[in-house]
């Protein structure tokens, strides 16, 4: 047991040690190509007619965010170019993807399983920035919490607040852009999982919560869970992966509760106010029965006394029978199918 636990530690331990030069640099400037290439079209026009408009646009996808995250830090935002061979192999991968003869490269790279390895190894590039960016901002502002996971969000998601800009170095509408941006699935996505990353490693820096677990196995379980988050996108799965997360929160923090108490409230008070109307047309029907029949009977009696008084009209008495006899028998139907329609008006709206 002892050795299972000093083999994941020390698997742990490389994935953590892992450097970002050269490989996942690669893999995260190919993933953000392909995405700009994806945006303009597959007529590639902007390419072939404005390439430093082409160049400059994908340069800022990748070298955005640092500059935006430098700046909130109050440092020189052109730290982000010093490396030269950063700014080198970004344009090589630039020209590429963009001007290889036949698109070969191209198509190599947008191959199914090819995307989707770069797709969970750009994760792990976004993991390791995350930390990055935490550790350097704790060393500036130390107790500082808002700005610490503010930079560490900035420098892992900016691709969504750049498209503005990126569209109008290219001349595309800006509404446009932000539709292609803002509605794909990984740009709704990995903010959030993002921001939890960033509380991830700033709990570990700054409490002991996580203190009896070493730092190779924190980073490596929330890397493995931005991949799995990562790789539910890709597999096409619907609905967010986050979802039952965000309906724990929201039940517990946002409203949610207070919001099902209301409503329980309101059903209730509803309800008895249905009852008692339910009541009161009762008693109505029963008074305007009680009225009826008192109205029958003087229609019935009246004609028994006009036979006593004068037994030479028995010809009219018995039409008031009569009259008498059908008048009782329609309000009896029509009593009865009054009844039939409020037994039924209650049943389906109460």
């Amino acid at each position: 047991m002892d050795d299972s636990n000093n083999n994941l530690v020390q698997w742990a331990g490389f994935i953590t040690r892992a450097p970002i030069y050269p490989y996942l640099e690669l893999v995260h400037i190919v993933s953000r190509f392909m995405q700009v290439r994806a945006h303009l079209g597959p007529s590639l026009v902007v390419s072939r007619r404005q390439p430093f408009a082409c160049w400059l646009v994908c340069m800022a996808s990748i070298f955005g965010a640092p500059m935006l995250a430098l700046t909130l830090i109050n440092e020189p935002p052109v730290g982000a170019l010093q490396a030269s061979q950063h700014v080198m192999l970004a344009s090589i991968s630039w020209y590429l993807i963009f001007y290889t003869p036949l698109d070969l490269f191209h198509r190599c790279v947008a191959w199914a399983p090819c995307r989707l390895a770069l797709a969970l190894a750009n994760e792990l590039h976004r993991c390791k920035r995350i930390h990055e960016s935490i550790v350097h901002t704790s060393k500036i502002y130390p107790t500082s919490y808002f700005v610490i996971v503010l930079v560490a969000y900035v420098r892992a998601n900016t691709w969504p607040s750049l498209s503005p800009l990126l569209a109008k170095t290219l001349g595309l509408p800006v509404p446009t852009a932000l539709s292609m941006s803002i509605h794909e699935p990984e740009a709704l996505v990995a903010p959030k999982i993002s921001l939890l990353a960033a509380l991830v490693f700033l709990i570990e820096r700054r409490t002991t919560w996580l203190s009896p677990a070493p730092h190779s196995l924190v980073f490596t379980c929330t890397a493995l869970v931005m991949i799995y988050v990562r790789l539910t996108l890709a597999l096409g799965v619907t609905g967010s992966p986050l979802a039952s997360l965000e309906q724990m929160l929201r039940s517990l923090v946002f409203g949610g509760f207070v919001d099902a108490l209301a409503n329980t409230i309101w059903y209730t008070q509803s309800n008895n106010n249905h009852a008692n109307a339910r009541y009161m047309s009762r008693s109505s029907n029963v008074s305007f029965v009680s009225s009826s029949n008192v109205k029958m009977c003087a229609g019935f009696v009246a004609p028994l006394t006009a036979r006593r008084l004068s037994p030479s009209s028995n010809m009219q008495a018995s039409s008031c029978d009569l009259v008498a006899t059908t008048s009782i028998q329609s309000s009896a139907q029509s009593h009865t199918l009054r009844s039939q329609i409020a037994s039924e008006f209650s049943k389906k709206f109460y």
